[in-house]
């Protein structure tokens, strides 16, 4: 048994003798190849890379605003004393936004650069058997053709392809595996990402394995990688996708579409402000031809507009109007000033030196305690505004109606209750009085629920009566 088992030895001896390089050839490949390095990328100073996030693009935006609210602050505190710091807080929210944005940016980025970095920290030594013998080697030395070994907590030095290995796993996490892999010596792909070579920098965490060197430095699969991902443009971060994405809503949107036709030609759609958008035009289409833009177009245009945009009054901003002027009444009332009384004392409300208005029941307010219910009056009525834009939102994206179709959209849903609890941080934070003017108010000041009910009960009779009597007044003024 024990000259049986030196045979074998023995046998492994010469294997490893005739797959293994002499010094001298290696010494040639070495020559040939290059060292066993990663060409390095070319760095940019961190405090470059900061400065480019938060001053390029929709930054300096941000910043020209934040700078103009000082301005417009030390312009005021020049011609009046006692100027109020609103604009300040908003000078100083501005830039406190740019610059987180800006940080978030930057991380995202250097934490990018790190993974390129960390190659550059790899283990100075390697085991090869090079002649038949075993011998430390420096990383950068080592050529293709060299059988290498590996153990456990060793860095994988090239891409090698196992031809021994016992319980062998490596930590491939760098190109997406979320575990270790265990590696045999069988080919079992075409595609070397899916067959069992391990790959330079990654890591064997446990077992022992022996490998024959095919590519080193930048002929790796990482340093491939890493060639072509430094020849490409830097791409958006999230967070200037999602600005971007946000300017083109609040200007215009555009898409191209196929004719339906299956014409060659292609058809521009602008999703934003109609006027706005009809300052590009210099022609129309009318019937499949062609027609210049003359002062009688213009002008017709401009009629269709306006009647178009006081439809939109017609259906819901009556409702959404009187459902603010009533909170505010109602708040004003509660604090002694009932509506008949507040006609006539608007030079006394906004005069700062009168501190002593009386309200309806005669009693003395000073200009600081009245311009705190003003302001939870304005509080309120920003409230008031988002509930009826619940209304507004269930009523544009329900068909027919709200009670017969019902609300399964989970994404409009989320919308709502992140914008309502987004009014109820900005309403009930103490900071925001200093910082926004906006004071907390209470829950049975919450008046618009009723009125947003009864949006969803009028557009619901409205669609109705809409479909029950086609070509009807109603349908005229209200629908288009």
């Amino acid at each position: 048994m024990k000259n049986k088992k030196m045979k074998i030895d023995l046998e492994d001896v010469k294997k490893e003798v005739v797959m293994s390089l002499s010094p001298k050839e290696a010494q040639e490949i070495l020559t040939r190849d290059g060292p066993n390095t990663m060409t390095p990328l070319p760095t940019i100073l961190e405090w470059v890379k900061l400065c480019k996030q938060l001053f390029s693009g929709f930054s300096i935006l941000l910043w020209t605003g934040a700078i103009l609210c000082l301005v417009t602050y030390g312009i005021q505190m020049y011609f009046t004393k006692d100027s109020t710091k609103d604009i300040v807080y908003l000078g100083i929210v501005s830039a406190v936004m740019v610059t987180i944005t800006s940080c978030f940016s930057y991380y995202q980025e250097a934490k990018s650069s790190r993974i390129m970095e960390s190659f550059k920290n790899m283990v100075p030594q390697v085991l090869v058997i090079r002649g038949g013998e075993k011998m430390q080697i420096n990383v950068q030395n080592v050529v293709v053709g060299d059988l290498v070994e590996v153990k456990g907590g060793d860095q994988i030095p090239a891409d090698i392809p196992l031809i021994f290995a016992q319980g062998c796993k490596v930590d491939n996490s760098l190109i997406g595996e979320s575990e270790p892999q265990t590696h045999f010596p069988d080919f079992t792909h075409k595609n070397p990402l899916e067959t069992n070579i391990c790959f330079f920098s990654t890591n064997c965490v446990e077992g022992t394995a022996r490998g024959i060197v095919v590519a080193t430095g930048d002929s790796t699969m990482m340093g491939r990688i890493a060639t072509l991902t430094s020849g490409l443009e830097a791409g958006k971060t999230p967070i200037a996708v999602e600005i971007e994405h946000f300017i083109h809503l609040i200007t215009s949107v555009m898409s191209i579409h196929f004719q339906e036709d299956s014409s060659p030609a292609h058809v521009l759609l602008m999703k934003g402000a109609p006027e706005r958008i009809w300052e590009f035009c210099s022609s129309y289409l009318l019937n499949g031809q062609e027609y210049p833009i003359d002062n009688e177009i213009n002008e017709a245009f401009q009629n269709v507009y306006l009647e178009l945009r006081s439809l939109g009054k017609h259906v819901l901003g009556m409702i959404q109007a009187v459902a603010g002027f009533f909170t505010y009444f109602v708040i004003l009332a509660e604090n002694g000033f009932k509506p008949i009384d507040l006609l006539g004392i608007r030079l006394n409300w906004e005069n700062q030196y009168f501190n002593d208005l009386e309200d309806s029941y005669g009693q003395q307010w000073t200009f600081e305690q009245w311009k705190v219910v003003e302001f939870t009056c304005h509080t309120a009525f920003f409230a008031s505004i988002v509930v009826l834009q619940w209304a507004d939102l269930i009523t544009c994206k329900t068909h027919p109606n709200f009670f017969q179709e019902g609300m399964r959209n989970k994404i409009l849903i989320l919308g709502i209750l992140e914008e309502t609890l987004l009014t109820a941080f900005l309403s009930y934070t103490p900071s925001m009085g200093k910082a926004l003017r906006m004071y907390p108010f209470k829950i049975l000041w919450w008046h618009a629920i009723p009125y947003s009910l009864l949006i969803c009960i009028y557009d619901a009779m409205r669609k109705l009566t809409i479909h029950c009597h086609p070509g009807s007044w109603l349908e005229r003024e209200t629908y288009y």
